[in-house]
């Protein structure tokens, strides 16, 4: 594996541990009373608590944790074995999920009407992971 690929994927493995403890920041301030400051607004607990910070029943967060624990372990197994259908996996991953995040601000700005830092941070995570994505996919060229 040559040294931009495996750099790019070591930062993306890093971008996927950092969101996954974003999510367990959100899981902790829903769940465990544990206090979070709302840097951005006050629009935290609006998002946090509203009707759209469920999906089938689940809160975000815990699938903001499985869906950032499953993309650093599939980048983790393709920096070890160097396979590259884990590669197009976890492209395929981080596609589905910054689609995801674009639909979760958009509810955010437009039904909620109100932002929240700690999903602005997931949603930057994902958009700086899209970002490496198409520096794998413009190398595979």
């Amino acid at each position: 594996m040559e040294n931009r690929k495996r750099i790019v994927l070591t930062a993306l493995m890093l971008l996927a541990v950092m969101g996954f403890i974003d999510s367990a920041v959100i899981y902790e301030k829903v769940f465990g009373g544990f206090y979070v400051p709302c840097v951005v607004g006050n629009g935290c607990d609006t998002v946090l608590y509203s009707p759209y910070s469920k999906f089938l029943g689940i809160s975000l967060s815990l699938w903001g944790m499985g869906f950032y624990g499953l993309l650093a372990l599939t980048v983790a197994w393709a920096l070890i074995f160097k396979k590259d259908l884990l590669i197009k996996f976890s492209l395929g991953l981080i596609g589905a999920g910054f689609l995801f995040s674009l639909y979760l601000l958009y509810l955010q700005v437009f039904k909620i009407g109100t932002l929240c830092t700690y999903c602005l941070i997931s949603f930057s995570d994902i958009l700086a992971s899209v970002i490496l994505a198409f520096v794998l996919l413009r190398d595979k060229k």
